[in-house]
Parts: structure tokens; C-alpha cells; sequence
């Protein structure tokens, strides 16, 4: 029987990749800048993996996990080990840095997207059933959280 056919990768699976990719290639350096509200980002699929590496520690029969880690951080490993340090001298940091900090705004960017998705479909709900209450509370942080991503 033929394995189920690998549904494509989104930008936010691609995201959390290369970040876990980078700690698991270099966690001493990237570790600090994942701040941890910034944790919550990662998706089901992948917080396991952003456990092992925070922990340092696989769960017994997981090498499945160890071998997506060891390909994650080779890649990681081939894109930024050569990239060279920051040409403005100003700036005190190199390139794979600020690559890392861009990575985690932009999966953040993608956790408020899925949850205005998802405050979106609520919304239409609330208005169809006419629950004028918390059809107002939706639409704020509605609002509050188009206003985030703007910024």
C-alpha cells in the first residue's frame, strides 16, 4: 500500500523549520533570541520538535525526530554557515542573526493571520446566529489584531 501522498508545506511550516533548523544547528546562539511567548507560534506538527531542542533530550523511540533534527540543522548548516558577518559595521551583529529575527517576526506574523482566519470564520457564525455580545468582543480583537499585523 502506497504512503499517503505529502500534503505541501505552508510558509509558516517552512518558518518553523529554518528556525529549529538554526537552534538545532547552533542553540547556544539562537536559544536566547526565542523569546518564549514567541514558543507559542510553533504548530502542533512541530512543537514536538522545538521540545527535543529546548530539552536537549529526545523521548525514548523517537528517532524519527532526531533524524528530521539532524537534517533540519544540516540545512541550516549549509544555508547561513557561510554567510558572512554584516557589511555595516554599525550594526554589532552578523546576518544569520538578524536572519534568525526575521524568521521569528514572520512566523509571529503568521500566528496572527491564522488566528484572524479563524476569528473571520467565528465572526460569520456570530452574525448568522445574531449573538450581538460576543459578535462585538470577536470583532475587537478582530480589529486589534489587523491593526498588529499592520505594524
Amino acid at each position: 500500500m502506497a504512503a499517503p501522498p505529502e500534503l505541501p508545506k505552508t510558509r509558516r511550516d517552512l518558518l518553523e523549520e529554518r528556525i529549529l533548523g538554526m537552534l538545532a544547528w547552533k542553540k547556544s546562539e539562537f536559544l536566547e533570541k526565542l523569546e518564549e511567548k514567541n514558543r507559542e507560534f510553533f504548530s502542533e506538527h512541530h512543537r514536538p520538535l522545538l521540545e527535543c531542542v529546548l530539552k536537549e533530550k529526545l523521548p525514548p523511540g523517537s528517532e524519527d525526530l532526531k533524524a528530521n533534527l539532524e537534517k533540519l540543522a544540516l540545512e541550516s548548516e549549509l544555508l547561513y554557515g557561510e554567510m558572512p558577518a554584516s557589511p555595516d559595521a554599525s550594526q554589532g551583529g552578523d546576518r544569520v542573526h538578524e536572519e534568525f529575527h526575521v524568521l521569528v517576526t514572520e512566523l509571529g506574523r503568521e500566528h496572527v493571520r491564522g488566528r484572524l482566519e479563524v476569528l473571520a470564520h467565528e465572526i460569520r457564525k456570530l452574525e448568522t446566529a445574531g449573538e450581538e455580545t460576543k459578535l462585538i468582543k470577536h470583532l475587537e480583537e478582530f480589529k486589534e489584531l489587523s491593526q498588529k499585523l499592520k505594524s
